[in-house]
């Protein structure tokens, strides 16, 4: 499955493209009209929900590049792992009805799970602080949750259940079983009785894509129609390839779920009008685990927590950028963007936000720079994935693999980005071995982004950790 989705996440939200001064009545639309372009997005959809009023519906471009099909409002995308939006609310809705409890240990709904998992808690599962094994390290992949859990029982947990917050696949699939436990329905049909059919969805449904071996070796794919479905796309080579993955039955509660820019917008609206769940409940969603060192974790109840321009974004994203759906709780804001091309990232959304709520980011105090050669150097390397350009030179080599990954999904989203108008050090710290980490305020356009750089000695880039404003 690539680079972790937390990772892309947060490097694709801080380095999202800004739209300077105030918005113009069509900003939104030049702006992802202009990403269609640049990072040859074959269509994109937009929705906006503000005060709990739809606001915006729109579409971009052709979402089928086949038979030349234009995106339109009930286009069905591959959300990724956006479906997890859903499966956030359908947690709380159980807990809602008295049917389950955040803190209910494991084994009070699957006492059949392996005996170390049996103490982890809905919420840790909910939240990826488990600590249980990722499914990416089995070597054949799991026909259903229970072949996953059987083939994971003899492996050891990860780290203590609640001492970290690390993406992991697993957990959902588990999810999956303890939700069907709870309601005595099949993951898909209880998105539907709970979602689907009380919101009028009509484009929200998983293909229930399968391969199976065929005569003389060949193998043969399967998937339930999905009408006016959008192809996923990957530009390779100067040209775009249809791309597909097989989520395998497991995983529906982390990933699969097609859906359009017309029923996010009613999800969304839901959302803010407490339809869904309740005021209480989308707090309790949009509150990160608090780990158990005290500090808080990346997520809340299915959903990522983070801080944007000074304030709370909660919501997920999946692909890395097939979908990109936020909730910005205190601007009574919801954003959902949607696009059919993997080689992205999620930045569009944050990006619509920007143009629509303007209000500057915070600001950050500068301090003496003691080696603004490395400055110099990490500023230009940082403009050059704006302007297109990658340097590999200026990794250390253990760091390579992991970076080239990263970029390959960002180059195309950073091109979107303006030029940086400041970049100033407001952290310097250095360890036993020669290594450093270096933070900078960088502001492009409207946006402001702390980039954190981990240098080994020889100031080559161990890692790089962005936090937007």
């Amino acid at each position: 499955m690539g680079v972790p989705a937390r990772i892309l996440a947060a490097v694709a939200a801080a380095l999202a493209c800004a739209s300077g001064g105030a918005a113009r009545a069509d900003a939104v639309d030049d702006y992802l009209r202009g990403a269609t372009r640049k990072a040859h997005i074959p269509a994109v959809a937009v929705a906006v929900v503000r005060d709990g009023r739809i606001t915006k519906v729109a579409t971009y471009g052709v979402a089928n590049l086949e038979d030349g099909q234009p995106a339109a409002a009930d286009t069905a995308f591959q959300l990724a792992s956006g479906t997890k939006l859903f499966t956030g609310v359908l947690v709380m809705r159980m807990v809602e009805q008295g049917r389950l409890r955040l803190s209910d240990r494991l084994d009070a709904y699957l006492p059949d799970a392996p005996a170390a998992w049996r103490g982890v808690t809905v919420a840790q599962l909910a939240a990826h602080t488990s600590g249980i094994p990722d499914a990416l390290s089995l070597k054949q992949p799991a026909a259903d949750a229970r072949a996953l859990m059987a083939a994971l029982k003899d492996q050891p947990m990860a780290y203590p259940p609640g001492s970290r917050s690390a993406y992991n696949q697993t957990e959902f699939g588990v999810l999956r079983l303890v939700l069907e436990k709870v309601s005595g329905r099949p993951f898909e049909a209880l998105l539907d009785d709970e979602v689907v059919r009380p919101l009028g969805l009509t484009s929200t449904r998983f293909s229930n894509l399968a391969e199976r071996a065929d005569i003389a070796g060949a193998s043969v794919r399967t998937a339930d129609l999905v009408p006016h479905r959008a192809p996923l796309y990957a530009w390779v080579g100067g040209r775009q390839q249809i791309t597909e993955f097989i989520y395998p039955t497991w995983s529906y509660a982390a990933g699969g779920l097609y859906s359009s820019a017309a029923d996010l917008a009613k999800v969304l609206q839901a959302l803010q009008t407490g339809r869904l769940v309740s005021p209480q409940s989308l707090g309790v969603m949009s509150t990160p685990y608090r780990l158990t060192d005290g500090r808080d974790g990346a997520f809340g109840v299915a959903w990522v927590v983070r801080r944007w321009r000074g304030r709370l974004a909660t919501g997920h994203s999946g692909g890395p950028a097939d979908s990109d759906i936020w909730l910005y709780p205190e601007r009574r804001l919801a954003v959902a963007v949607l696009t059919d091309q993997q080689n992205f990232a999620p930045v569009l959304a944050d990006g619509v936000a920007r143009i629509l709520d303007p209000a500057p980011p915070p600001s950050h105090a500068a301090v003496a720079d003691d080696d603004p050669a490395t400055s110099a150097r990490l500023r230009a390397w940082t403009q050059g994935l704006a302007d297109g350009r990658g340097d590999e030179a200026v990794f250390a080599p253990g760091a390579k693999a992991l970076m080239a990954q990263l970029l390959a999904a960002l180059g195309p989203a950073l091109a979107l980005s303006p030029k940086i108008d400041d970049w100033r050090l407001t952290a310097s710290s250095a360890a036993a071995g020669g290594s450093k980490a270096r933070t900078y305020a960088v502001r492009q356009g409207g946006a402001l982004t702390r980039l954190t750089f981990y240098l080994d000695a020889q100031n080559r880039i161990l890692a790089l950790q962005p936090e937007p404003e």
